[in-house]
């Protein structure tokens, strides 16, 4: 102890809070600790498991490093990752974990991020165990275990996650929407609410372009202002190819990723088309608009400073039916080519159910990364069944996936290029 500080770090390992009746996990239960992290420690506090003894446990990740792509402070180790970082290293903050019946919530400084009935096959009895991992030191100033009254289950509905998504977070894969905006009606306390539902994590984006209600540098930096600090990654979906004049490049730098398509483009006789305007498309020869579809996209690749190829290989609906015709090998290769070598990430959109599954083969043989996306168009964020049936068709992995680090996005790389600061 120092100052009524207990440090944790490398020298300390484990340490077992046992023999105080406090302190011992039996049925319903509110822990709250106040801790800290100092050069990037990592913990788990473990629920139910006494040190040298095998037995179910819950484990509670501490982990508030920026740069990192694991498991945040209020995660459940195996069972749900919460990666957007809502604390940041040196910061003392409160961590809460409540145990009613069969349901298990975290809370990282009053922000509830997990709310899970996974827990109803771990029996969580024993000891409270602090168990450092890495960096370090982690400061305690207050730990605390009350029980609760046995009341039942925490009001409000609490559906079955899917096999599917349960199975990917025990394989520690980072289950992301990152394709959601707050429109129809949807509020972010609602997202968050169907986030920790169905134990998908999202990335709320706000759509700036030509045309749109966000269009200058000021009403974005407002609008991503307006989510900091709150258990989200924050997107802009760039509209249009006019994105680039209308944003500058230090307010680009601000999110957690930036994302675009090949929807909006000029056709070789400058006429601007919006691919989903049937009024808008002009095809003529369908394989010279695929030559230039192609083009196009391949610049766009190369030259915006994006993270996330979105809506990928999308085409007007009088192209359909002749999509598997229409994308070529030698098509879909430059593409990709071109996607790999930025290091953009490839969007699997469950709503349009593109890219094809020989698209994805493709890609993930040449080395890119992959995003999942719904891309809702109101209240109803849609589901991710087709990304799921995709990562198994093509058994992603962990390291298949893009996960956006602060910091060390294409926009935060592009200006520091030019020696800007975001």
């Amino acid at each position: 102890m120092r100052d009524a500080v207990l440090e944790v770090g490398p020298a300390t390992g484990r340490l077992v809070c046992a023999g105080a009746a406090v302190l011992t996990l039996t049925a319903d239960f509110e822990l709250t600790a106040e801790l800290q992290t100092e050069a990037g420690a990592v913990a788990d506090l473990w629920m139910g498991a006494t040190d040298g003894e095998d037995r179910p446990a819950v484990k509670v990740r501490v982990d508030n490093r920026a740069a990192a792509a694991s498991p945040a402070t209020g995660s459940l180790a195996g069972l749900r990752q919460i990666l957007p970082r809502v604390v940041r290293d040196g910061e003392w903050f409160i961590l809460r974990c409540e145990r009613r019946a069969d349901r298990l919530r975290t809370w990282v400084d009053g922000e509830l991020l997990v709310d899970a009935s996974e827990v109803s096959s771990v029996p969580i009895r024993g000891d409270l165990l602090i168990e450092f991992l890495s960096g370090g030191p982690l400061r305690v100033r207050r730990l605390a275990v009350r029980p609760l009254p046995s009341a039942g289950s925490p009001p409000g509905p609490l559906p079955a996650p899917d096999p599917r998504i349960r199975a990917l977070h025990a394989a520690g894969f980072p289950v992301l929407n990152r394709y959601v905006h707050l429109k129809g009606g949807l509020t972010l306390d609602r997202a968050l609410e169907l986030s920790r539902a169905t134990g998908i994590g999202y990335g709320i984006a706000v759509n700036v372009g030509l045309g749109f209600p966000t269009t200058n540098s000021a009403a974005v930096r407002a609008w991503a202002d307006g989510l900091r600090g709150r258990p989200v990654f924050v997107g802009m979906q760039a509209e249009g190819r006019e994105w680039t004049r209308l944003v500058d490049l230090e307010t680009a730098a601000r999110f957690g990723y930036v994302f675009t398509d090949a929807m909006t483009w000029s056709d070789r006789g400058g006429r601007r088309m919006r691919l989903w305007m049937p009024d808008e498309v002009a095809i003529g020869d369908p394989q010279e608009f695929m030559d230039t579809l192609v083009d196009r996209t391949v610049d766009i690749l190369e030259t915006e400073p994006i993270d996330i190829y979105a809506n990928p290989t999308y085409l007007p609906a009088v192209l359909m039916p002749d999509y598997d015709r229409l994308w070529t090998e030698d098509r879909m290769r430059r593409v990709t080519r071109a996607a790999v070598a930025r290091n953009v990430a490839i969007e699997i959109n469950a709503r349009l159910r593109l890219p094809r599954p020989p698209f994805l083969r493709m890609a993930k043989a040449a080395g890119a990364k992959f995003t999942f996306g719904t891309n809702n168009a109101g209240a109803d964020v849609g589901d991710l069944g087709y990304c799921l049936d995709m990562a198994a068709e093509l058994a992603l992995a962990p390291s298949d996936m893009f996960v956006p680090i602060p910091g060390r996005s294409a926009a935060c790389r592009r200006l520091a290029e030019v020696g800007g600061s975001p």
